[in-house]
């Protein structure tokens, strides 16, 4: 749905932006709402679940506009999966250490604002190509 709104109505990386300003504004929120119950961690996962699909559904074809389109599927998918490897496999790690280093369930929250905030900063610099014509 996002990525049929960014084709014909708002510019993806305006999306995108959008997106990871929102996970700013809820994550620590939603970090605190989850350690009441069960009840309010399920609403979490669900809210926290909306959030992200906005920026994965609009990223990879923003990404892909990045590269020429001789090399674009195959720059697309290592930078993909060196990102992926790196920091989706030592997230849960990190924010294991984070906890036990600081005693402060939040932590791992200030932990995605810094990722947030570097995020936006590249966008924001990023040229969009949306409605520009293949490369």
């Amino acid at each position: 749905m996002m990525v049929f709104l960014s084709d014909k109505f708002i510019r993806r990386r305006s999306v995108l932006i959008t997106g990871f300003i929102a996970a700013l504004m809820f994550s620590v929120p939603m970090f605190i709402l989850a350690k009441d119950s069960y009840f309010y961690l399920l609403a979490v996962f669900v809210f926290f679940g909306i959030i992200v699909a906005v920026p994965l559904g609009v990223a990879p074809a923003t990404l892909l506009e990045c590269f020429p389109t001789r090399g674009r599927h195959t720059s697309y998918s290592l930078i993909y999966n060196i990102g992926v490897g790196i920091f989706g496999g030592v997230t849960p790690m990190i924010y294991t250490w984070l906890i036990q280093a600081t005693g402060n369930n939040l932590a791992p929250a200030f932990y995605l604002y810094f990722f947030l905030v570097i995020s936006i900063i590249v966008f924001l610099s990023m040229k969009d190509r949306s409605r520009e014509p293949l490369r």
